[in-house]
């Protein structure tokens, strides 16, 4: 071995050499057939197992040193190297003083770098290395297992573990959910680099914000060595906060000492991934108005208020287009003149705020000659002639699928019932298109003071799932349409969530498994936030236990995106532990909500409960349970310190004989566990005793009434559990 410090020195300068031929500078081989020294090289034959060579007069600082590194060739059976070493205050090799690697057995020279600094025992003054290159050698075969060190070395390297890759996985809608950081790590150390924390953080690109941690969810792992730079060895999940802002994120990979907070490496990437604002609502709206002469002043009104109408809508985050339709009366005596119509668009649907309100504006009026006008075929026709109108005008594309679809109706008179003319429509056959168009809702306007149009009106809206608005007076008008535009915000959006079943029971160490039926109630589509809660418990034994633990579920809770009418099932499911404590049967109540992201206040929740049985075994854990807390009580109070100590004893051992019953009870051995409980019991009235002997004395009178009376409880239980078959 070149470059080894002289064996009468034994401080080690960084560099052993073992050049000199048949000089081994002072390491051992053990285990070997033979050894030699020769070609700059030092070589063993190993025997078949436990081969390895030692150096074990050393006097070195750990502080030092950080790795050892040797340039070594292997023909042994396997490559399970191991590096042990010994320090002064820990003379001996053992397997606590050990670092594994890989070796390389295939014969060629390789150099290994073995990182020491992070086992927990390499510190002080290191008396010796020892190394074994594989576990055995082959039997009876001479020079076919051989293995040579050019140099070993104690080094103090910079090296360090180091991100050669990243990536990202996120939802689509991760506010309060889990992305994943993705690390490829390159480890140059020929063993594991234990302690490395994955960090991980994010920041708003633009404005570029602060960056936001998440350390409870950081994961401290063991780097295996080598490079892994095509396969995702290393992941870590983030919590984005629930506060987080829609956009693009920037995104910040931390490998870092566990123990020291020293940084191994990092990486940052812009744009890294999006948070995507829920998609806008739609909504597809005909503004139906009736145009016959006694409707003067309310359509004045309205084209007065034009712009504040379509400033109406722009205030409800809809994205919404908007048609423009009127309706009179039959062309012919006695229903209309000639100039008359049942229906006629002016605007096909569009976006353009100025073409709504001019629109709007250039509505005129006819004269509808008598009382009632051609309200059901201007409705009927309206529904369909915005989709017959997509083929001949370019600029109408018809209502749009998972829009929401409404028609403002205003008018001042009721319809035909039935309608004279060709056609005959009535009501049902508004209600039949309002349904088979997915549906449209009628929001109907009378103005004035006719008390048939109302009814009639609101017998539309009533069946089509709309709302009827009375207007007296021309003034009111603008308001009304606002008003029913509003209403039409708060009427697109709705879900229901459902449990089945909504009661169910179960045994200690048994799992109870739940639907739970997510619907859109609504008209449009829409993304929901899913969480799960948990309700006290009502009466509960002695008020435990308090609630279900979290740790029991199982569920999906990640957001929800569903279209209008459409419904998702995700199972929840309860893992009631083995070791449930319980001296009677307890009913959990638990329930999941969701709420929409586009509208804070629309959402629901559905409660269901689960009865946990009680049995033998947990009224035993119960009463461990118990104990528990009794200790909890002696070790706080100011109990003189020699009786505290003696009346704990006294329940760490009720405490263990509780545990011994478990045990034979788990096998089958009923009465052992009985006997055990029994055992358990006669601990507690021997520490009942002891505090009756030190009362006013060693211990407070209050104190000795309180801590008498939760053991005199206690026995009360383990006889309980005793008596349980």
């Amino acid at each position: 071995i070149t470059g080894w410090l002289r064996k009468d020195s034994w401080k080690f300068d960084d560099v052993y050499d073992l050049g000199d031929p048949d000089n081994t500078e002072g390491w051992e081989a053990i285990n070997v057939k033979e050894y030699s020294v020769n070609n700059g090289g030092y070589f063993i034959d190993p025997k078949q197992d436990d081969p390895y060579v030692q150096s074990s007069k050393l006097s070195l600082s750990a502080d030092n040193y950080n790795a050892i590194e040797m340039n070594m060739s292997s023909n042994c059976p396997d490559g399970n190297a191991k590096l042990y070493f010994a320090t002064t205050s820990s003379p001996s090799y053992s397997e606590d003083k050990m670092v594994p690697f890989e070796v390389n057995n295939d014969g060629d020279w390789q150099i290994y770098t073995i990182y020491m600094a992070n086992h927990d025992s390499w510190k002080g003054t290191i008396s010796g290395i020892r190394i074994n290159p594989a576990d055995k050698g082959e039997k009876l075969k001479k020079d076919v297992d051989t293995v040579g060190f050019d140099w070993i070395k104690m080094i103090n390297t910079s090296k360090k573990p180091m991100i050669v890759g990243q990536g990202i996985n996120s939802a689509s809608y991760p506010l309060g959910g889990l992305i994943i950081f993705e690390y490829w790590i390159k480890n140059p150390f020929a063993n594991n680099f234990e302690d490395v924390r994955l960090g991980a953080q994010v920041r708003t690109n633009s404005p570029q914000g602060e960056w936001i941690d998440d350390r409870d969810n950081d994961k401290v792992v063991a780097l295996n060595s080598g490079t892994y730079e095509t396969s995702k060895e290393y992941k870590r999940s983030f919590k984005m906060p629930v506060f987080s802002s829609y956009g693009s994120y920037d995104t910040h990979w931390v490998i870092l000492n566990h123990n020291t907070g020293d940084w191994h490496d990092d990486k940052e990437e812009a744009n890294a991934f999006v948070i995507e604002a829920p998609p806008q609502p739609q909504l597809d709206l005909v503004i139906l108005i009736d145009t016959t002469g006694s409707m003067g002043p309310y359509i004045a009104d309205a084209q007065a208020s034009a712009s504040e109408i379509v400033n109406a809508l722009d205030s409800t985050g809809f994205d919404y287009r908007v048609a423009i339709a009127d309706y009179r009366d039959y062309p012919k005596l006695p229903y209309g003149g000639s100039t008359d119509y049942v229906y006629n668009l002016n605007q096909p649907f569009s976006s353009d705020k100025s073409a709504i309100v001019d629109s709007i504006n250039g509505l005129n009026l006819g004269w509808g000659a008598d009382w009632k006008e051609s309200v059901y075929s201007a409705l009927v026709e309206s529904m369909l002639d915005v989709n017959k109108d997509s083929v001949n005008n370019p600029d109408n594309y018809g209502w749009r699928k998972g829009a929401f679809k409404s028609i403002i109706l205003m008018g001042d008179a009721p319809p035909h019932d039935p309608e004279p003319w060709t056609g005959g429509y009535t009501l049902d056959s508004v209600t039949y298109w309002s349904e088979n168009i997915d549906p449209i809702r009628v929001y109907s306007i009378v103005v004035g003071y006719d008390s048939n149009a109302y009814t009639a009106f609101s017998e539309i809206s009533e069946k089509t799932g709309g709302k009827a608005y009375l207007s007296p007076t021309a003034s009111d008008v603008a308001d009304t349409i606002i008003k029913a535009i509003e209403d039409m915000e708060n009427d697109s959006y709705g879900v229901e969530v459902k449990i089945t079943p909504i009661q169910s029971e179960t045994d200690p160490g048994d799992s109870v498994m739940y639907s739970v039926n997510i619907t859109n109630k609504g008209d449009v589509a829409d993304v929901y936030d899913v969480s799960f809660g948990t309700e006290n418990l009502a009466g509960s034994y002695r008020g435990y236990p308090l609630a279900i633990q979290h740790s029991w579920i199982t569920f999906d809770n990640s957001k929800m995106k569903l279209d209008p009418s459409v419904s998702e099932t995700r199972f929840l499911a309860i893992n009631v532990p083995e070791n449930w404590a319980g001296m009677e049967d307890v009913i959990y109540t638990f329930s999941v909500s969701a709420e929409s992201e586009t509208d804070e206040t629309i959402g629901n929740i559905s409660s269901a409960e689960l009865k946990v049985k009680a049995d033998k075994r947990s009224m035993i854990e119960y009463s461990k349970l118990e104990i528990q807390w009794l200790s909890e009580l002696v070790d706080g109070s100011t109990i003189d310190h020699g009786i505290k100590n003696a009346l704990l004893a006294k329940l760490t051992n009720a405490e263990s004989k509780a545990d011994q019953a478990i045990v034979n009870l788990d096998s089958g051995k009923v009465e052992t566990a009985n006997n055990m409980l029994q055992a358990s019991r006669n601990m507690l009235n021997a520490f009942v005793h002891q505090v009756d002997a030190q009362c006013d004395k060693k211990v407070s009178q209050p104190d000795a009434g309180m801590l008498k009376e939760r053991a005199n409880q206690i026995t009360e239980d383990i006889e309980k559990a005793k008596a349980e078959s």
